[in-house]
């Protein structure tokens, strides 16, 4: 009874208490329905960017290498150059690790496609954005042993290609951060013959780059590092023929530094190693 009285006392605010309501209603379930159209937008725009990006790790990955094994590598290199674009256009920082790591290598694969053609500003333009994601890779998980062996593979492209194009300056700079990175995984997993092997690979990249510049005692070094790592290695697993490969390049490498500087019978000895 009180509240039919109300009613009546106030017929005018309950009409408009009631169209208010009803148009907040209304206006509830039309936002919902937009909240839920431009969720469903989002998830069907990252599942086409999921499709999108899969495409061009296949395209920069499986089928190079399969053209390769066609001597056409150069379809390829429309593909990445396209490939490159999207992933300028797309910040590190909307990446999982996992996409960075894998965008990282496509990338530092492509800019091999392009060095083997002789495109070597190609190359260090693909190398260098490698280097880019797989130093935010790096940054977003410090510890992972796996993103810092990624950071030194596009640390030592991006040195393979300063190298070629004659900045021995800048390619020292990226070939001595290779060497930081193989020493820190070594130093926290020492037991991963992986980064041991990397470690004798920065070595000798060091070596090599030394050798170009004259400096050959200094290159001796290197090379003498790398050997050493190699050679026990190579003890550990005699039946692995392609580390018994590398031992022989090891021995090469010194033996002509050794020939270089005077050094005669150990560099004779080495080629007979190598032999």
């Amino acid at each position: 009874y009180r509240a039919s009285r109300f009613v009546l006392r106030h017929r005018g605010w309950m009409r408009f208490a009631a169209v208010s309501t009803v148009l907040l209603l209304l206006s509830l379930a039309a936002a919902g329905f937009l909240g839920w159209r431009a969720i469903e937008s989002e998830r069907q725009a990252s599942a086409r960017r999921g499709q999108a990006e899969e495409l061009v790790r296949f395209m920069l990955l499986d089928l190079r290498d399969k053209l390769d094994r066609l001597g056409r590598l150069e379809l390829i290199d429309d593909i990445g150059t396209e490939a490159m674009r999207y992933f300028a256009a797309v910040e590190p920082g909307d990446l999982s690790e996992e996409e960075l790591a894998r965008y990282g290598t496509a990338l530092h694969q492509l800019g091999e496609v392009r060095m083997r053609q002789g495109n070597l500003n190609g190359a260090l333009e693909a190398f260098d954005q490698s280097l880019t994601l797989a130093r935010a890779a790096t940054e977003r998980a410090p510890g992972d042993l796996e993103r810092l062996f990624d950071l030194g593979q596009s640390e030592f492209w991006v040195g393979s290609g300063h190298r070629q194009l004659g900045d021995f300056r800048r390619a020292r700079q990226a070939f001595q951060s290779y060497l930081a990175l193989s020493e820190s995984l070594v130093a926290r997993d020492p037991d991963e013959p992986r980064w041991r092997t990397e470690l004798g690979y920065a070595h000798a990249n060091l070596g090599t780059l030394r050798q170009d510049l004259g400096e050959l005692p200094e290159a001796r070094d290197r090379f003498q590092a790398s050997f050493e790592i190699v050679s026990d290695l190579a003890a550990t697993r005699p039946d692995d023929l392609e580390l018994q490969n590398e031992l022989g390049w090891a021995h090469n490498s010194l033996g002509v530094v050794q020939l270089a500087v005077g050094a005669a019978e150990p560099a004779r000895e080495n080629f007979r190693q190598e032999l």
